[in-house]
């Protein structure tokens, strides 16, 4: 129970995240990209099981993909969101249209992505998701920072 009450606490702090302010050198893309492998390989050497190993790997897999969809369709909305907003003959219901097409995004996203997080909690065993949270806070956190990306 407890395990699944930090995911609107992870969720607050992915929010504080995207609100923005961590700069780097490092492509925040290829950081959310070797933060997955860091926990890819952390969960190889703490989940004992290699059928459940694999098993959540393949979330996690899966869970990354989800995040450079949702990146590549953050970056579509805010491209078609900027060159309707600078077209003064863009109508009201074009940009409403928009921010609901936005807004659906985001909901499905966060859906997916949650539905991962629930499947990955019921595979694991409490002791290895209490070692794998570290490194999963951090790839989680490094995606989220990728999203902002322009």
């Amino acid at each position: 129970m407890f395990r699944i009450i930090k995911l609107p606490v992870m969720m607050a702090v992915f929010l504080l995240i995207l609100s923005g302010c961590m700069k780097s050198n490092v492509s925040p893309v290829d950081e959310a990209n070797q933060a997955f492998a860091d926990v890819q390989v952390e969960m190889q050497s703490v989940i004992t099981d290699p059928k459940r190993a694999k098993e959540a790997i393949e979330l996690l897999l899966a869970m990354k993909q989800s995040f450079a969809d949702s990146l590549a369709k953050t970056q579509a909305n805010r491209k078609q969101f900027i060159k309707l907003n600078a077209d003064y003959n863009s109508t009201r219901a074009e940009l409403d249209a928009a921010i609901a097409k936005v807004r659906k995004d985001m909901r499905s996203d966060q859906e997916t992505i949650t539905k991962y997080h629930r499947q990955m909690v019921d595979t694991l065993t409490a002791e290895e998701w209490d070692e794998l949270q570290k490194s999963s806070s951090k790839a989680m956190s490094a995606a989220i920072q990728a999203l902002q990306v322009r």
